[in-house]
């Protein structure tokens, strides 16, 4: 969507969590139930921080939401929705750590010097700060081929 020049709600670019969102607070397209006109009220709960003063969202229990079934509001078949729901469910019993293995060396281990986020490659074989990549205001604009990476890491290491 981000190469055909859709925008996101808010304006921006696409990024993952627009998409997958939170599934225990269901969050993003794939998890929101209005999206097959459910509306649920009561989820989650706001409550200031005793030392920070910010806004923290909690999600209150399941037994407290409040559901109310729009049907005119559902803009995904339903028959679609539960069958991206039971893959769910499939991976969910599946240990993060074999559900799939990293497709590089160093996936996962590499990490932004300026903000702390996580390296990921961001284009062909090129890595870079995943903060800066989803504009969440890193300003490293450094990125290292694969090649480069994995021979400075190695080299180090002999």
């Amino acid at each position: 969507m981000n190469r055909e020049g859709i925008r996101s709600p808010r304006g921006g670019k696409w990024n993952v969590s627009t998409i997958l969102g939170n599934r225990r607070r269901c969050t993003g397209i794939l998890n929101n139930d209005l999206y097959i006109g459910r509306i649920v009220y009561n989820r989650q709960r706001f409550e200031k921080h005793p030392v920070t003063r910010k806004r923290v969202a909690k999600l209150n229990p399941r037994d407290d939401w409040v559901i109310t079934e729009v049907p005119a509001l559902a803009i995904v078949d339903r028959g679609a929705w539960d069958t991206v729901h039971n893959a769910f469910a499939t991976l969910a019993d599946i240990p993060p750590q074999q559900r799939r293995r990293p497709k590089r060396l160093f996936s996962g281990l590499v990490t932004c010097g300026e903000c702390g986020g996580s390296y990921t490659v961001i284009g062909a074989e090129r890595w870079g700060c995943s903060g800066r990549q989803n504009g969440r205001g890193c300003r490293n604009g450094a990125t290292i081929s694969t090649a480069q990476l994995e021979s400075r890491v190695l080299g180090a290491l002999r």
